[in-house]
């Protein structure tokens, strides 16, 4: 083992997108896409019960989903 990354792939980038020319585009064995991975149907749902929580917490009501402390 030389050390070396043999290959990447990257989603998230900071600034978000990276600027035209970024030198990422041109690197070999890189795979480079869109932070997109929640824009699915399932996943907008999931980030909506997450929303419904935060407004019920802050109303004073009890959330749909509870997190417990196992310690």
């Amino acid at each position: 083992m030389e050390g070396k990354l043999a290959g990447a792939a990257i989603d998230v980038f900071e600034p978000e997108p990276p600027p035209p020319g970024h030198p990422l585009f041109t690197a070999p064995n890189c795979i480079l896409t869109p932070h997109v991975a929640s824009r699915t149907k399932e996943g907008l749902a999931a980030m909506n019960d997450v929303v419904d929580d935060i407004i019920a917490v802050l109303e004073g009501r009890e959330p749909m989903y509870v997190v417990e402390n196992s310690q």
